[in-house]
């Protein structure tokens, strides 16, 4: 058990050091990916921006087109009713024909109103998308420099990356699963999940380690986590 124990133990030294040096190579690339994500969803939102807004133009252009269509209908309207007003045979006709002229006039002149309306909107709104694509335009030019920048340091170390990774899958089966869940757990909070015990303190966070779990952890019977900080400790005799 403790031959099996000990073996899995120095797999898992193996692993910490490649996930160590897999960290120390994300690190070059700083906060590139985050700003490139933040970027997108910037862009992303943008252009949401622009769809809604060419949507609003495309129903005021809609509206436009039927006030205009509104507004001919009205004026055919008022040119019969004019020609009906020539021929009415009695004052009531005369006063009704004059009510529908007056009528149709009204409607004209609101319709020329709202179609006033409609212009100043459309003005606006063609400056808003104008700001918008302007506003995209530069975002995407940043977005794309650090695109190319990141791709450049993922290039650079791209050989080594591969590798590290290649010689990680070969190391996982020969630790157990229990083992290993523990390591993951551990790296979720810290980066070196698995330090070496020297001088009698966890290497990690630099706290004593009573001489009693020293004792047991160079026994290699099972896996001893720092009282202190949660990492696993690993004697240093075990190289």
């Amino acid at each position: 058990m403790e031959g099996n124990l000990l073996e899995s133990l120095r797999n898992l030294l193996k692993l910490q050091q490649i996930d160590s040096e897999l960290d120390d190579i994300n690190e070059t690339t700083g906060d590139l990916p985050d700003e490139i994500k933040k970027l997108e969803i910037e862009v992303s939102y943008l252009n949401e921006k622009v769809k809604i807004t060419d949507s609003k133009l495309t129903e005021l252009r809609s509206n436009r087109t039927n006030a205009n269509i509104t507004i001919q209908e009205l004026k055919d309207r008022l040119i019969k009713l004019n020609d009906k007003l020539a021929n009415v045979k009695n004052n009531k006709e005369y006063d009704a024909s004059v009510s529908e002229i007056e009528s149709a006039k009204n409607d004209i002149n609101n319709f020329g109103r709202s179609l006033s309306v409609l212009d100043s909107e459309e003005v606006s709104l063609m400056r808003e998308v104008e700001n918008l694509r302007r506003e995209i335009e530069e975002k995407n030019e940043f977005l794309n420099d650090k695109v190319s920048s990141l791709s450049d340091l993922t290039s650079e170390y791209a050989s080594e990356i591969k590798s590290l990774k290649s010689s990680r899958k070969k190391l996982i089966p020969n630790i157990d699963l229990s083992t290993l869940t523990k390591y993951n757990h551990i790296r979720s909070a810290c980066n070196d999940a698995v330090v070496k015990v020297k001088k009698g303190s966890c290497s990690g966070c630099y706290r004593a380690i009573t001489p009693q779990i020293l004792v047991e952890v160079r026994k290699f019977e099972k896996l001893f986590p720092c009282e202190s900080c949660g990492r696993l400790l690993i004697p240093e005799e075990i190289e």
